[in-house]
């Protein structure tokens, strides 16, 4: 490949690499906007929610956000 007056090359190697172990239990974790944190194991398939602080306080700015654009007081 060229590009700007300069020639370059890739280059893949294979190597050899250990087997993993197979494993009895997977952890999932889900980082996503709504919820925060979102967990599942393959030994408890009931997923748990992290984040109900952090929602709060997103809730209370958004409330507040919506407080002030109603009195058109957005700047203050």
């Amino acid at each position: 490949m060229r590009g700007n007056g300069e020639w370059f090359i890739f280059v893949t190697l294979r190597k050899p690499g250990r087997q993993l172990a197979f494993a009895d239990n997977i952890l999932a974790v889900d980082l996503g906007c709504k919820n925060i944190a979102t967990t599942v194991n393959t030994a408890n398939t009931r997923p748990n929610y992290y984040g109900r602080e952090l929602r709060c306080i997103r809730g209370h700015y958004f409330n507040l956000r919506r407080k002030l654009g109603r009195k058109k007081a957005s700047t203050k």
